[in-house]
């Protein structure tokens, strides 16, 4: 599906076949060739074995890709006329009229001797011509036609976090525990579930600031209109204002505070005292609002209310991109400094300020906060051609324009806006560079061609209003002069009544006259609709779910900083010391996305309810997760656990009852291996005579599990002093206590047993050493501390599992600045191999 339109596209890995002896091409959900499928990675996508058809809505060829033919990274593509055998997947290139079981459409084709090697998604949308040619990263507009893991589990704990009070005892109160079994999704899901939770808070806020506008120009206007005169001022402005300003709100001091804010609040009060302007810029954007009061809203003055918003809430106005929350300064020579967004304003009083004297680098910052804004703005304004503001109903978007202009014109404009804007035409958007290209996209000229309206005439509305921006191949949009208008207009709420597309259901709701002719689909004639009364979970979040709220979330797993894993416990439980307090709204953690490791025997406060990402691999992990919710004294706890597209979460999903009241497998313990019995002794041998010998614990290996025998560099110096030990007949009752003592309740308990204890004491004098000094010299183990390659060799338990771990370091190492254990994310080699393979990407 292209993310901008909308509109649907077939991809499917390519074929052949002889049919009636000739050689044909197929199109298959998975991949024909059978004997490739071992070797095939499921995401090895590529032009030579991969399709993508454009499927048409009608039997014939009427409707033509914006672009047939364009170039990319100096090579040739070109959509191909073919028709489609719906029930074969037989791929016919031909232009001939379609016959039954066929749809017609168009196939993506790539010329060059390098051709099979190129990714096989188109760089522009056939319909909508989006073009991502010259974006960074995933260039292009076409993506998976589904709701991805990452959203659906958001969706789900939000609506979750939403039950749960806001403050309790002072404190916030919305905490959530995210479970996964994968470090990688545990990490995408704490930044993932902050983007869409972010995006989610925009589109409330963008709602809330709206409707909050004129109400706050109103309050304030009320504010001085006792003054004499005033009135017949303000009405020199705006004739709408003769007749009076609307009724006080119940909130009215609250409204006009939040005037008073802002920058042009004293220009209004020179207004009224006759007093000339000191801020030039102020006093026109004054001027605008009393024009155009009460009627269309600013978007930067949208923008500068939702960034207030966010920041009164401890929120990043510009999202968790890594772009938009550090700066970096240079120091000395070969250093840089990495400093958090939060540094750029004081948080000690009520509404956090901008600090004063800020570097240069975090000017730019703020800078990128305020444009990365101001682009979710248009990105919630605009997702695609049918999800816009305008389809769910709730408004529209449009531009300065002067009382005399032709409806039909400005009708056509703000289609125009629309037309733009889902295609990320704008200066905010990573996909547009400016330029000099003044001249409207054939998308463009098509759509005003069908409804009958000079492009003159528009091209000179956005020239007068400044809306529109010159490009580096084609024309866009300049937000900063673009305009809100609320679909509100009695008051009470939505307005029914508008104009839908009866072909791809694209809902227009401005009232003006040239929205005969559907965009999107130009030969299509829209007809009047009323706003659909469905449930849309984007008018509910807007309208029905309440205040926004922070939904601050943190990875806390095995690949976690060790410095970060206690700091971010703590500000989970909303515990914070020292200069942490003054910025314990921003730090606050609402979220933490964790693994295994967090199912018992940490410490993060009682909880409401958990979540769980995945169904958990046993019933006793089940039990442990869900045992964290349940607040003493509370009436309910919950636990939601999503079953993902797997066949172990299915088979739990038909049967939650295994999950929940399956017994426990008995506990065992292995008393008959004489295996685990040798071990067991020569780690307490081990344990006593390092400690007699004085060369245990060393500096830098406190902390193996394994045992604290120091490096193994050193054991050639310890290895004639352990052999000693072990042959002085002082030292045999010590022995023979530890076997005594380990043997209780084993096969060699009793008498019987003690044969088999004097030959343990036999081995270990003639062949412990020796074994010791074959794994240290050996060069299949490379771990420094003597007691984890001791355990790798099996002659020491194992704590856990054997591992081989690798180091990928996030940062390269320093002598000034490195910490051990900070800044690296660590795997077994045998997935190292292929995670820490170049062009694979870590989330960290």
């Amino acid at each position: 599906v292209c993310e901008v339109c909308g509109d649907i596209l077939l991809g499917g890995f390519r074929g052949r076949a002889k049919v009636s002896g000739q050689l044909v091409e197929i199109l298959a959900a998975d991949t024909p060739d059978i004997s490739d499928m071992p070797s095939r990675s499921g995401d090895d996508r590529k032009h030579g074995k991969y399709a993508v058809f454009w499927p048409l809505a009608s039997d014939e060829f009427r409707t033509e890709p914006e672009d047939v033919e364009f170039s990319h990274n100096k090579i040739n593509r070109r959509w191909v006329r073919a028709t489609l055998n719906v029930m074969s997947g037989l791929l016919s290139r031909k232009a001939t009229r379609p016959r039954k079981g066929e749809i017609p459409g168009w196939v993506y084709t790539i010329a060059g001797p390098d051709a099979d090697s190129q990714d096989p998604l188109p760089q522009k949308c056939p319909r909508c011509d989006a073009d991502y040619r010259r974006r960074p990263g995933w260039n292009t507009p076409i993506r998976s036609h589904r709701t991805g893991f990452q959203k659906a589990v958001q969706v789900i704990s939000a609506a979750l976090t939403r039950e749960m009070p806001m403050e309790q005892n002072g404190k916030p109160a919305r905490k959530l525990i995210m479970f996964t079994d994968s470090r990688q999704d545990a990490a995408k899901l704490a930044a993932g579930m902050e983007q869409d939770h972010y995006r989610d808070m925009v589109r409330v806020l963008m709602l809330k600031a709206m409707d909050e506008y004129w109400d706050s120009f109103a309050a304030a206007l009320r504010m001085f209109a006792e003054f004499p005169g005033a009135m017949d001022k303000f009405a020199a402005f705006n004739p709408n204002l003769a007749d009076g300003l609307p009724s006080p709100k119940p909130n009215d001091a609250e409204l006009a505070a939040q005037f008073q804010a802002t920058d042009y609040f004293q220009e209004l009060s020179n207004v009224v005292l006759g007093i000339p302007s000191v801020n030039a810029a102020a006093k026109n954007r004054l001027t605008a609002m009393l024009e155009d009061f009460p009627n269309r809203v600013p978007l930067n003055a949208i923008r500068d209310r939702v960034k207030m918003e966010f920041l009164n809430l401890g929120l990043n106005p510009g999202g968790n991109g890594y772009s938009q929350n550090y700066y970096e300064i240079q120091v000395g020579n070969n250093r840089r400094e990495l400093h958090d967004w939060t540094e750029c304003y004081d948080w000690s009083g009520g509404a956090p300020q901008p600090l004063p004297d800020l570097p240069a680098q975090a000017e730019n910052l703020m800078g990128k906060m305020d444009s990365s804004l101001t682009f979710e703005l248009m990105y919630t304004l605009f997702q695609h051609a049918v999800r816009t503001l305008e389809g769910m109903g709730e408004g529209w978007v449009t531009l300065r324009h002067g009382e005399d202009a032709d409806d039909a014109v400005v009708g056509a404009a703000e289609t125009v806006i629309r037309m733009l804007a889902i295609r990320r035409r704008h200066l905010h958007s990573d996909s547009f560079y400016p330029g000099d290209t003044d001249d409207f996209p054939k998308f463009v000229r098509d759509y005003l061609e069908a409804a009958a309206v000079s492009e003159s005439a528009v091209k000179r509305q956005f020239d007068e209003s400044g809306a529109g921006a010159s490009g580096a191949g084609y024309f866009g949009l300049n937000p900063e002069n673009l305009y809100l208008v609320r679909n509100r207009g009695d008051g009470n709420g939505r307005e029914n009544g508008g104009r839908r597309c009866p072909r791809c259901a694209a809902f227009f709701l401005h009232p003006t006259g040239a929205a005969n002719a559907c965009p999107n689909c130009v030969d299509a004639r829209l007809e009047p609709s009323e706003i659909p009364e469905s449930f849309d979970y984007y008018i509910y979040l807007s309208e029905q779910s309440g205040d926004a709220f922070r939904l601050h979330c943190e990875e806390l797993t095995g690949q976690t900083d060790a410095a970060d894993r206690p700091m971010r416990q703590r500000w989970f439980q909303e515990v914070f010391v020292g200069d942490e307090k003054a910025r314990a709204k921003v730090n606050g953690v609402d979220l933490l996305s964790v693994t295994t490791t967090m199912e018992a025997g940490v410490d993060i406060g009682a909880l409401e309810a958990v979540a769980l990402a995945n169904m958990p691999p046993r019933r006793f992990n089940y039990q442990q997760r869900v045992g964290r919710a349940g607040r003493r004294g509370a009436g309910v706890a919950l636990a939601v656990t999503f079953c993902r597209g797997r066949s172990h979460d299915d088979y739990y999903y038909q049967r939650p009852e295994s999950i929940t009241g399956d017994p426990p497998p008995p506990p065992y313990v292995d008393v008959s291996s004489e295996t685990i019995f040798r071990r067991v002794f020569v780690k307490e041998v081990l344990r006593v005579a390092f400690a007699e010998l004085g060369g245990s614990d060393p500096d830098g290996f406190r902390e193996s599990v394994h045992g604290e025998f120091g490096a193994c560099g050193d054991w050639s110096e310890r290895s004639h002093r352990l052999q000693d030990w072990l042959d002085s007949p002082n030292n045999e009752p010590a022995m023979r206590g530890m076997l005594d003592a380990l043997r209780v309740g084993t096969v060699w308990d009793g008498g019987a047993g003690d044969a088999f204890c004097g030959g343990m004491i036999r081995w270990a004098r003639e062949n412990l050493v020796a074994e010791i000094d074959a794994v240290v010299g050996s060069p299949s183990y490379h771990q420094d501390a003597l007691s984890e390659r001791l355990a790798h060799a099996g002659l020491l338990p194992m704590f856990g599992f054997p591992t081989d771990v690798r180091n990928l370091y996030t940062r390269m190492p320093s002598v000034n600045s490195w910490r051990r254990k900070t800044e690296m994310v660590d795997r077994d080699l045998s997935i190292a191999v292929s995670q820490f393979a170049p062009g694979s990407q870590i989330v960290k």
